[in-house]
């Protein structure tokens, strides 16, 4: 079978009900149960649920409490994003085995740039099947891939025909498959733009097509002109690299109301959770960033610059602690979130070793006239870097509950 020549080959893989795919691959016993990821109880939100419980009307943003009503019997999972995540690395680092060109979008999608690959990868279908193989042979997690000559497309086609779909929109047939589509498949539509669309008589693609742009442009503005574009399978974005996080951060929804101590005692794993994310990018942070909402949803965040850039962990849960008594919102509070930011690959004012082989209980000893590891001086801050590096690794090869810090 003879190649046919592709201007440009873009995947768009996206993962099949990400987190609640996970869940029931660790433990089978969720297996064919509607499967929710969030909480049902007071302020809880869904974060996504598997396409059983889509079944019943249940979906991502959607009040826990109502998806409890909707499906009486649906199973509640509480997320556990750091664990997502390494999966969600282990599925990148498939992605960039294929191309060196891979825009994450999310931590289960992305795009691809295959462009130029066909003479010696072969044909995109085959390639594109390849990957979902690839994927499932690692994480045991099925993806769904489209393959088109444009990002608006592949998106689109990534979508048609989950879960574990692979739906191809081979070059010179773009216009054709468009037509026939919701207007709401065209990217940026969302409900408030798709009821103007269907107020002007417009509901499918074909439609907007058809309608001539200085109509498109004189009743919507400049988003007249970026449908009337798409719908014309006028898409000419390059796939972007990786993109380099400003900041890192992690927020909790709590279950139960919580006051201002226990709601400053679920900041510190948060806090623990950002910083050794920063240590496996190998970054330093400026600022230290704190939000709360309280139950009746007013929200609070402070933020500190350190003078110099750090990943300390007594340094920041100083900051931490300095910057929830400035908090001008009173409790019970319902969520809180710690942030990172200014990024950097430099440690100031001391170098922090990465390799070397120490006794990791050195600590001890510098630590005998303190009563605990946060007071030793800041001129140890190495052999506290130290530690947290081996308290990683003994949590990424045998679990994060095997070890963890005392109360």
């Amino acid at each position: 079978m003879s190649l046919r020549a592709w201007p440009r080959i873009i995947f768009h893989a996206d993962m099949d009900a990400f987190y609640a795919a996970i869940e029931e691959r660790d433990n089978p016993e969720l297996v064919g149960k509607p499967i929710v990821i969030g909480s049902s109880g007071r302020g809880g939100i869904v974060s996504t649920a598997n396409y059983v419980a889509r079944r019943f009307g249940i979906q991502s943003a959607q009040p826990g409490s109502e998806a409890l009503r909707r499906c009486p019997q649906a199973v509640f999972v509480k997320p556990r994003l750091s664990h997502y995540k390494r999966v969600s690395e282990q599925i990148f680092s498939i992605f960039h085995r294929f191309s060196h060109r891979v825009e994450g979008l999310s931590l289960d999608e992305a795009f691809l740039d295959m462009s130029g690959t066909q003479s010696l990868m072969g044909e995109p279908k085959e390639v594109a099947r390849r990957l979902k193989d690839a994927v499932f042979e690692k994480t045991r997690l099925r993806v769904s891939v489209g393959v088109a000559t444009q990002k608006f497309i592949a998106k689109i086609c990534s979508d048609l025909e989950k879960p574990d779909g692979l739906t191809l929109c081979p070059p010179g047939f773009e216009q054709e498959f468009l037509r026939p589509l919701k207007v709401e498949k065209i990217w940026g539509v969302g409900p408030v733009n798709a009821k103007r669309l269907h107020a002007m008589g417009l509901h499918t693609i074909g439609d907007v097509a058809d309608t001539p742009f200085e109509s498109l442009r004189g009743h919507l503005a400049s988003f007249g002109e970026h449908i009337y574009k798409l719908s014309h399978a006028q898409d000419t974005r390059e796939v972007g690299g990786a993109r380099v996080r400003k900041q890192i951060s992690e927020e909790r929804t709590f279950n139960t109301d919580l006051n201002a101590q226990e709601c400053l005692e679920r900041c510190t794993p948060l806090l623990d959770d950002v910083l050794k994310q920063a240590r496996k990018r190998d970054v330093f942070a400026r600022v230290l960033r704190i939000k709360v909402k309280s139950v009746n949803f007013k929200v609070s965040t402070r933020q500190k610059t350190f003078v110099r850039s750090t990943r300390d962990r007594s340094e920041c849960l100083d900051a931490m602690r300095e910057l929830f008594n400035t908090l001008d919102v009173q409790g019970p509070f319902r969520l809180a979130g710690i942030g990172i930011s200014e990024l950097s690959g430099e440690a100031q004012p001391h170098e922090v070793a990465k390799a070397s082989q120490r006794d990791l209980f050195d600590i001890e000893r510098t630590t005998q006239n303190h009563s605990s590891v946060a007071d030793v001086p800041k001129a140890n801050a190495q052999s506290r870097e130290e530690l947290e590096n081996t308290l990683d690794q003994i949590q990424e090869r045998f679990g994060a509950s095997v070890i963890r810090r005392g109360n």
